[in-house]
């Protein structure tokens, strides 16, 4: 029989002036070891793939079995953008903490940033469509604002769908755009 004690021993369960103290036995334990624990998973966290996936996987209740089963179902790739090569979070639920799907930091980010609301990203994805449809009839009837930057001229304008290159935009939304701000 091992000398240790551990949650199965009665006296741990039953009584808690004895649970205290071996709490806070093992806090003064690690507390006097914390740089060396600390090190020894640092090490291990950069050197093992399997450890670093199972830790992320183990925080939002998913075996490391089941996260690679993810990242095959998606091909390697964000499952918005479909990038692949770039480092994939993992997305969830904050309500039920349940997983999603694996995400590069762009998306996992925007989706952060709307709250994980599907109305607001609609919204935005419309105000951005109704943008770029602004921009390509400016652009296709040959006006450009010259308060525009350089770097998005007319032939680059579709790669940035939230430009406004028509000058006529503020009031066909009738909504007040700010001045752009002088160089700094």
């Amino acid at each position: 029989m091992s000398a240790r004690r551990g949650p199965t021993d009665k006296s741990y369960e039953q009584d808690p002036f004895y649970r205290s103290l071996t709490l806070d036995r093992r806090r003064a334990y690690r507390a006097s070891r914390k740089d060396f624990i600390n090190a020894r998973v640092r090490r291990r966290r950069a050197t093992d793939a399997d450890f670093r996936d199972r830790e992320r996987a183990r925080r939002y209740g998913i075996s490391l079995e089941e996260l690679r089963a993810i990242l095959e179902r998606q091909g390697n790739a964000c499952a918005i953008c479909r990038r692949s090569g770039v480092r994939l979070y993992i997305d969830h639920c904050h309500a039920t903490r349940m997983v999603r799907r694996l995400l590069c930091g762009k998306c996992n980010t925007g989706l952060g940033f709307f709250g994980d609301d599907p109305v607001l990203l609609r919204a935005a994805a419309d105000y951005l469509e109704a943008a770029r449809r602004e921009h390509e009839a400016a652009r296709a009837a040959g006006r450009t604002d010259s308060t525009h930057p350089e770097e998005c001229a007319p032939e680059e304008a579709q790669r940035h769908a939230g430009c406004d290159t028509a000058g006529e935009s503020q009031a066909a939304t009738d909504q007040p755009v700010a001045p752009p701000r002088p160089d700094d």
